[in-house]
């Protein structure tokens, strides 16, 4: 018989921290249900700044979790280990070794202070590199476009 799917992704966000009990203890006892984490054994985190977070969900390169703050409106997408050794982009920063997150416990998918946009699911899938950049691309060039669907450059017929 299989973990069910919460169980599984509380283990799965467990084993980040070399006391796998920490975070269990912090999701129970803490009012906010957060845990901190750190990044950089089994994630790193892109953390990814307004406006570009009402643009980049949902986005079919993005298939790992997010974490959201309602107070901030920043995401944070979990992405394979060893990102932050060569993420460079203007419109967000990579947290790797020697940085912490506050990681909500799985089951918090509210819009209420710390919480999951895109849960995970205990497998360990993550969103890649590549895949991310693609999508923080395109919300940019979605940011870029007039409001009113014309085309910048284009000149008007007479």
């Amino acid at each position: 018989m299989s973990a069910p799917p919460l169980d599984a992704a509380r283990a799965w966000l467990a084993a980040s921290d070399p006391d796998t009990g920490h975070a269990y203890r912090w999701w129970e006892h803490n009012p906010d249900g957060v845990a901190i984490m750190p990044c950089g054994r089994l994630f790193d985190v892109v953390e990814i700044y307004a406006p570009l977070t009402d643009r980049l969900l949902p986005h079919p390169s993005v298939t790992g979790p997010v974490i959201a703050f309602a107070d901030t409106r920043k995401l944070y997408v979990l992405v394979p280990t060893g990102t932050a050794d060569s993420w460079h982009d203007d419109s967000s920063q990579c947290l790797g070794d020697g940085h912490y997150l506050a990681v909500p416990d799985p089951s918090r998918l509210a819009p209420l202070g710390a919480y999951w946009v895109q849960a995970p699911d205990g497998s360990g899938q993550l969103t890649t590199a590549a895949g991310l950049r693609s999508a923080i691309d395109e919300a940019v060039l979605l940011l870029a476009a007039p409001v009113d669907g014309s085309r910048t450059g284009a000149k008007e017929s007479l």
